[in-house]
């Protein structure tokens, strides 16, 4: 189901400040994935989501049948990039591997060659070791991050059905947004409210500069977004 270069063994949690779920998850970025746990507890390994693609799996509308109880938008301008380069750290390789992804839409806000320019976001690690590699990285962590010009953060009557990267999407003063779910909070206790937090999906695809064989993993190819 996966595609793996390579087997190196990892130990988790071996140091004092080292965190066993935060090196998983690394690891899984590294190599172009997403890691968490589904809403049974069970840990889910898969290729991020496009933003924007698909029907939202849950609307949030106004009226007696509301589930919102509480909700925040603000829009992060600080936090808010149109690409990733993706370095290696690996010592033993002296030639240097990055990767790249930007936002290609030119009907996006974040549109690279648009208004914003280009704001990447840069990150490192030594797990990654090729070129091939390092796209896939980027690829992943620009999907984390892309279409954040409006964040969403509520509390609601808890459901059970939804999970981290479900499309959703809010009526909120008679206009509505559609969102990726970033995060949600189902408490052990009735009486507590279950919590989310989204981002705006606003980008409808977004292109990989370097491809390095991606299209054979991600069924991507210069086409990408035709």
């Amino acid at each position: 189901k996966y595609n793996v270069d390579s087997v190196e063994p990892k130990l988790f949690g071996i140091g004092s400040e080292s965190d066993p779920w935060t090196d998983a998850q690394k690891i899984a970025t590294a190599h172009g994935y997403l890691l968490y746990a589904d809403p049974d507890g069970v840990m889910q390994l898969l290729e991020p989501p496009v933003p924007a693609a698909g029907t939202p799996v849950f609307s949030y509308e106004p009226g007696a049948t509301a589930f919102m109880t509480q909700r925040t938008r603000t829009v992060p301008l600080d936090r808010l990039y149109n690409g990733v380069i993706a370095c290696g750290e690996a010592s033993a390789n002296p030639n240097a591997v990055s990767g790249e992804a930007w936002d290609e839409n030119p009907l996006s806000p974040t549109y690279y060659l648009g208004p914003m320019g280009k704001v990447p976001y840069f990150f490192s690690s030594p797990l990654i070791k090729t070129d091939s590699q390092a796209d896939q990285a980027a690829w992943t962590t620009l999907l984390k991050i892309m279409g954040r010009v409006e964040q969403l953060a509520w509390q609601q009557v808890t459901n059970p059905a939804l999970e981290p990267l479900d499309g959703i999407s809010a009526t909120i003063d008679g206009k509505t947004t559609e969102y990726l779910l970033d995060g949600v909070v189902t408490p052990l206790s009735i009486t507590d409210a279950q919590t989310g937090t989204a981002r705006e999906t606003k980008a409808s695809w977004v292109g990989i500069s370097r491809l390095h064989g991606l299209e054979d993993r991600f069924g991507r190819g210069t086409g990408l977004g035709h």
